[in-house]
């Protein structure tokens, strides 16, 4: 557990830090969880950081009627052959539902700190 949540600390904050040296202010940041919680608030945010002036209310419903399908569900299942056929797909948090009081307790140790950075909790207290 130690060392997954390393390598998943260090593979966030090589990216975000690797954009944004490459990419200035023409990079931007989404989190998976946040375009499942508020997809048109996020495409907003997509469609602004392009530039775009007029933005249709009315996709708010398409989107997530889009959020809603899974066109490559019967390819997933084949590919993952049962791997990780147990994790309810489209939510987030699933990492945290499946730790043990022991892997949390090491995760936040490792990676506490860059969780409440990204936004995926409000403080140590989970």
């Amino acid at each position: 557990m130690r060392n997954i949540a390393k390598r998943w600390v260090d593979d966030v904050n090589e990216i975000d830090a690797e954009a944004k040296k490459l990419y200035s202010k023409n990079y931007l940041s989404l989190r998976y969880e946040d375009l499942l919680t508020n997809p048109f608030d996020e495409m907003r945010k997509l469609w602004k950081f392009f530039k775009r002036k007029k933005i249709d209310k009315s996709l708010d419903n398409k989107i997530k009627a889009e959020m809603k399908s899974n066109p490559d569900e019967q390819w997933q299942a084949e590919r993952n052959e049962g791997i990780a056929s147990f994790l309810p797909k489209g939510q987030a948090g699933n990492w945290n539902r499946l730790f043990t009081d022991r892997d949390k307790s090491i995760f936040k140790e490792v990676a506490g700190d860059v969780l409440i950075k990204w936004g995926y909790e409000k403080d140590l207290n989970w």
